[in-house]
């Protein structure tokens, strides 16, 4: 049996998925403390042809918080803007020309739209869309529970 584990990172890199694939289980690893400056919250995405971060504003209380507990910033930010549609917009634009985006805009657009209070939850709602759009079925389990 092939056992992988790694942490939740917001929307994943492929050797990501491609451990996830290539394992009989899966544990996401969210017991653990989290890492400021790491993927968990952020990525890079292709933006007019230049690779830029693109993070997910997180509640800091203290160095010590677990993954688990980690609080998404919903705190609106100018005119009622609040980060999820900001983003949205900014991966609309970003991919916009990309073969396939349009066929999972709607399943974006509901993340985005959702207000996930943890990070957690807001980063395993991206890896199921992954998931499922690649057909990778790998029983996945938590840390935690």
């Amino acid at each position: 049996m092939i056992v992988t584990i790694h942490q939740p990172l917001f929307l994943p890199w492929l050797g990501y998925l491609d451990r996830m694939l290539h394992a009989d289980l899966f544990f996401v690893l969210d017991h653990v403390q989290f890492e400021r400056r790491n993927y968990q919250n952020r990525t890079r995405i292709r933006f007019d042809g230049e690779a830029r971060w693109f993070t997910v504003p997180v509640v800091q209380h203290s160095r010590d918080e677990r993954i688990i507990d980690k609080q998404i910033d919903n705190t609106p930010c100018g005119a009622d803007r609040w980060w999820g549609s900001r983003h949205f917009k900014t991966l609309c634009y970003a991919y916009r020309e990309a073969p396939f985006f349009d066929d999972y805009a709607p399943c974006l657009r509901s993340i985005f739209d959702s207000r996930f209070e943890r990070l957690v939850d807001l980063d395993l709602a991206l890896l199921e869309l992954l998931r499922s759009a690649l057909d990778i079925r790998t029983p996945m389990v938590r840390s935690s529970e």
